[in-house]
């Protein structure tokens, strides 16, 4: 269980964000339901991320009560992304998100402090036209930080680090977060 629980840390933000900006084309007579729904949806997406976040932790902790001298991590491998050949050897590059005790506190501040963020954002933007499209970038963002933090390669940890660079106002400044992307990776 709390291995398949490392995957629901990272999809329900991510299924959040989908349903968000599914919502986000709503309607413009049913406005308020849409904005209750979004409120709903972003909000217990993140909390169920966070819930999930805390049960892996206990685990954690519970397993190094047990065991001191043992450093327990859960690991979740979902599918094997692609390989490369190194050396006439294939080695496997896999979607896996791995929970040590540092990635562990970090999921928790990470879906805490997002939560509260989210719950806060729902009274600051009550009057914003684009209420679902901001919660839509908003559990992306979440999602792409958890990607991050529980990523167990650097391939996969790439993912999550462009998906969580945006502008909510001005599209147009993507070609900055692809400055940054390229100075992280040592390529400007």
């Amino acid at each position: 269980m709390q291995e398949t629980a490392l995957l629901g840390i990272v999809l329900f933000p991510l299924l959040g964000a989908i349903a968000c900006a599914m919502l986000a084309t709503g309607r413009e007579e049913n406005r308020e339901a849409d904005r209750k729904t979004v409120h709903w949806v972003a909000c217990l997406s993140v909390a169920g991320s966070f819930a999930l976040s805390l049960y892996c932790f206990a685990k954690l902790y519970l397993t190094h009560r047990a065991m001191p001298e043992a450093n327990p991590t859960l690991s979740y491998t979902a599918y094997e992304w692609f390989s490369i050949w190194v050396r006439e050897r294939q080695v496997p590059v896999q979607v896996r998100f791995v929970m040590d005790a540092l990635s562990g506190v970090m999921a928790l501040v990470v879906t805490g402090i997002g939560l509260l963020i989210h719950i806060y954002s729902t009274g600051y933007m009550s009057e914003e036209k684009s209420f679902a499209r901001f919660f839509s970038y908003l559990n992306l963002f979440t999602a792409s930080m958890l990607i991050l933090i529980l990523g167990s390669n650097l391939p996969l940890m790439f993912v999550g680090f462009p998906t969580g660079q945006f502008h909510f106002r001005s599209p147009l400044k993507a070609p900055d977060d692809l400055k940054g992307l390229k100075i992280i990776a040592g390529t400007a």
